[in-house]
């Protein structure tokens, strides 16, 4: 069956509400906390320079921060990827290291080639299309694996090539 081009959208608008329908309980949660810190600090019932206000901002805000790793778990249940390696890819992402490597909009150096330093906290597309690339690989992983080391050379080959990719082209493209 030939797929066209409003069936191929539709599709990737239900992955992509898909990768964040199960979260919204949790989205709703955080952003009303959010609110709430901001009412109290307006009514001056909380000062925003204390340890309280920055504790209660940090529960509002930590879904919104680490965003990829909630959106690697949904991506891939709707896309049937293992789940592991796909918060793997949301942990790469957001990894101190990386940031620590220079400043967001800086480059750096990754196998000759120019990667720019990005911000993927609250990130989701990076994530969506990296997970996307991983149901592919892993499906070729997985064919040219010799049984006996399967276990772990099926998911070295997925993150040494979507890993990359995401860092080098999807991150960029998709911020």
């Amino acid at each position: 069956a030939k797929r066209t081009v409003g069936s191929i959208a539709k599709q990737a608008l239900d992955t992509l509400v898909s990768c964040f329908t199960p979260a919204i309980p949790a989205i709703a949660g955080s952003g009303m906390i959010k609110v709430l810190v901001v009412l109290l600090s307006y009514a001056g019932i909380l000062d925003s320079a204390s340890s309280t206000y920055t504790i209660l901002n940090t529960i509002g805000d930590g879904i919104f921060y680490f965003l990829p790793f909630i959106v690697a778990i949904n991506a891939a249940r709707k896309m049937n990827v293992d789940v592991f390696l796909s918060v793997v890819l949301a942990a790469i992402v957001m990894h101190p290291n990386l940031a620590a490597l220079g400043e967001a909009g800086s480059s750096v150096s990754f196998l000759g080639l120019s990667m720019p330093i990005m911000d993927y906290s609250a990130q989701a597309l990076p994530i969506i299309f990296g997970v996307w690339l991983l149901k592919y690989v892993d499906k070729f992983a997985d064919k040219i694996s010799p049984k006996i080391i399967k276990v772990f050379l099926r998911p070295m080959i997925d993150l040494l090539i979507v890993a990359p990719v995401i860092l080098l082209i999807i991150g960029p493209a998709a911020i």
